[in-house]
């Protein structure tokens, strides 16, 4: 009978961490998805000049938020696997300094499709139980 409660006991915590790690990966995805997208409007508003304050503010925080939320995810994962977050980060921030538009934008998408990968490999699906 102990055992069978000592088994009982091991699923639940397991469980509650298979939980938590879900609500806080479902969290990120849709905050970098939500800051993101609202990066990717500050530049298509900005046609002619995307070096302003407003965008760079916006990148600066969408950098602190990733800061704080890749602690957290890496408990759960390697750095390996979300490094390619930061790099285009930094290349964002790069090439709005430069006033490259089209560089802008298309780290803007590296970061959206990291962001799908993330989940994809993180997230709750059959690939990941076996």
């Amino acid at each position: 009978m102990k055992r069978f409660f000592a088994i009982l006991f091991i699923i639940i915590i397991l469980s509650g961490i298979s939980i938590a790690e879900e609500i806080l990966l479902q969290n990120a995805v849709e905050n970098v998805a939500t800051q993101s997208s609202a990066i990717l409007s500050l530049i298509d508003e900005n046609e002619v000049d995307i070096n302003t304050e407003e965008i760079l503010t916006s990148v600066d925080n969408f950098k602190n938020f990733w800061n704080k939320e890749e602690r957290k995810i890496c408990y759960f994962t390697s750095y390996d696997k979300i490094k390619s977050m930061d790099e285009s980060i930094v290349k964002l921030r790069y090439a709005i300094k430069n006033n490259d538009r089209s560089l802008a934008i298309e780290n803007v998408a590296n970061i959206q499709s990291y962001n799908q990968f993330l989940h994809y490999i993180m997230g709750f699906n059959l690939n990941n139980l076996f």
